[in-house]
């Protein structure tokens, strides 16, 4: 929770007079705090509803194997391992990882991306990965990275 003493006046009375009916005058502190604790409950309720949400539509959009989507959900660790997913999938790790972590993050339905358009794109992208048999900026590579990002952005709870 943030506390209102960690919000600059300048903030605070940004936010009263942004998101309620009186305009900004010369109040005291005591007069703030309510309003900013209103101001920062109904961002929290936003976020809450969002990712309700999210979690809603993530499970009615893009059907993942069983034991695909078990393992996927490992992706929130840092010892996940992209080979044992790479070797289930027959080498379409950054094809589904990336679908996997899109759909998490809302943001295929937010851009309106038509799964079969980014299934098909994904797939290109890892041909390419693949086209010069690199043996280490390939495709596994590249997935690799895209779960560190995610689990970076995780725990550091800049993906809420």
């Amino acid at each position: 929770e943030v506390k209102p003493d960690a919000v600059p006046s300048e903030v605070r009375e940004w936010l009263t007079s942004t998101f309620t009916r009186n305009q900004v005058s010369s109040r005291n502190r005591t007069d703030d705090k309510p309003k900013f604790r209103s101001v920062a409950n109904a961002i929290r309720a936003g976020i809450m509803v969002d990712r309700i949400y999210r979690r809603l539509f993530s499970a009615t959009t893009i059907q993942i194997a069983p034991e695909v989507s078990s393992f996927l959900r490992g992706a929130d660790e840092w010892s996940f391992d992209v080979f044992s997913l790479n070797q289930l999938q027959q080498g379409k790790v950054l094809r589904n990882l990336a679908t996997e972590l899109l759909n998490r993050y809302g943001l295929i339905h937010k851009f309106k991306i038509p799964t079969s358009n980014l299934d098909s794109f994904l797939s290109q992208v890892e041909l390419g990965y693949q086209k010069y048999q690199n043996p280490y900026h390939n495709n596994l590579h590249a997935a690799d990275v895209t779960q560190t990002v995610h689990y970076l952005l995780w725990v550091t709870g800049l993906a809420a």
